[in-house]
């Protein structure tokens, strides 16, 4: 199941686009059904199965991502919030195949730089599909895409017509082979 699985994830990288036949419930799912933005590829930090990667991006008015959001060094992301460790997800809980174990492990921490915001966390070798997910994470497909929670997410509309993300608390943020950040795809 393990090389099936691998194989699968593949073909959506290739294929170069998020999956468009994805659904909440019967419905068809719409890329605000679900928030969340994308940073860089996830980098291995060590042996012992930690891994870094920005889970978000600054932007401005000219690049900002699929939804025309952008973030910045001032957007708030309640960093102090809610405490450490969060989840890493796979595919924000979204994938058939990881639906009811989507939580692949822990983040430890965040921090802001002038890129954007590089969250640092550890793997779960107790994973049904740990061995997969490295193997993602080591071809270079696995990307991160931060969540959030709606209620608590604010914007500001630019003349421009894009988003300027004031607040954006960084509940988690996923790994996933299919991310909205345009800067990020293969």
């Amino acid at each position: 199941h393990l090389l099936e699985y691998i194989d699968n994830e593949l073909d959506k990288v290739e294929d170069g686009a998020p999956n468009r036949n994805a659904t909440v419930g019967d419905k068809p799912m719409k890329a605000l059904d679900y928030l969340h933005i994308d940073g860089g590829a996830i980098k291995s930090i060590g042996d012992n199965d930690e891994i870094g990667g920005y889970a978000v991006l600054f932007g401005t008015e000219d690049t900002h991502d699929i939804e025309r959001d952008y973030y910045t060094k001032s957007t708030d992301f309640w960093l102090d919030h809610f405490g450490w460790p969060r989840p890493i997800t796979y595919h924000h809980g979204l994938d058939a195949g990881t639906r009811n174990n989507p939580v692949i492990g822990h983040w430890t921490k965040a921090a802001v730089d002038d890129t954007g915001v590089w969250m640092t966390g550890q793997l779960d070798r107790a994973h049904a599909y740990y061995k997969a997910i490295k193997e993602l994470a080591a071809r270079g497909y696995l990307k991160l895409s931060s969540d959030s929670a709606p209620q608590w997410v604010q914007r500001e509309r630019q003349a421009s017509g894009v988003n300027y993300v004031k607040r954006w608390p960084l509940v988690t943020a996923s790994t996933t082979v299919t991310p909205m950040e345009p800067r990020r795809l293969p």
